[in-house]
């Protein structure tokens, strides 16, 4: 299948990423989820607390895909790139995972991307340092990506435990769990690539 590369997006995307703005915003993020996380922990330490972490754009970045074809792509273009497993590592938000991970909160790693690629996407966590999550939840085929996340936090991840942070760049995947702490990251690529996009069904 041919891809139609948008040049003026990559030529935009390439701007936005050498400007620094986008991991300046991304630290900015995870300084203030860093220090929630201690004010929350000391406040909750006694309940049966988790994590949920979105995986692209949140753990896993897409930037070097968005270089190379914009934000208008093909299914089968995106899960492509997802089988090679190189999708680099966004670390301030994995330091936050490791923080996690070593005070004994489970961790849940909830994506839209189709649950054939489990083996690739765990694949590729493990090479940017995310190991041993509680699970790695992928998509159905049958379900989209916003009513599949909504069903798991729901019916499975907040049945067990009281969630202590929810961090993903879809606002989408914050709304609806009650958790003690929501953290919003830059979303980069749906509706226009707007940094800062709300609401929407991204099946990622």
């Amino acid at each position: 299948m041919t891809q139609t590369i948008n040049s003026p997006q990559i030529t935009w995307f390439r701007t936005l990423f050498n400007s620094g703005y986008y991991d300046a915003s991304l630290l900015d993020c995870a300084h203030y989820a860093n220090k929630q996380i201690d004010y929350l922990l000391d406040q909750h330490h006694q309940q049966s607390l988790c994590a949920i972490f979105d995986i692209d754009d949140t753990l896993l970045s897409s930037k070097p895909f968005l270089l190379m074809y914009g934000a208008e792509f093909t299914q089968v273009i995106q899960e492509d790139w997802y089988r090679k497993s190189e999708c680099p590592a966004i670390q301030p938000i994995i330091d936050l995972y490791h923080k996690l991970q070593n005070k004994g909160i489970p961790i849940y790693l909830l994506s839209g991307r189709s649950d054939y690629l489990w083996h690739e996407t765990r694949h590729n966590l493990e090479k940017a340092g995310v190991t041993e999550p509680k699970a790695i939840y992928l998509r159905p085929e049958a379900e989209t990506g916003k009513v599949f996340k909504q069903r798991i936090r729901k019916d499975v991840i907040t049945a067990k435990h009281q969630v202590l942070m929810n961090i993903s760049d879809k606002a989408s995947d914050l709304i609806g769990t009650d958790a003690y702490l929501n953290v919003k990251l830059p979303h980069l690529y749906h509706q226009g690539f707007n940094c800062y996009d709300a609401l929407g069904d991204d099946s990622r």
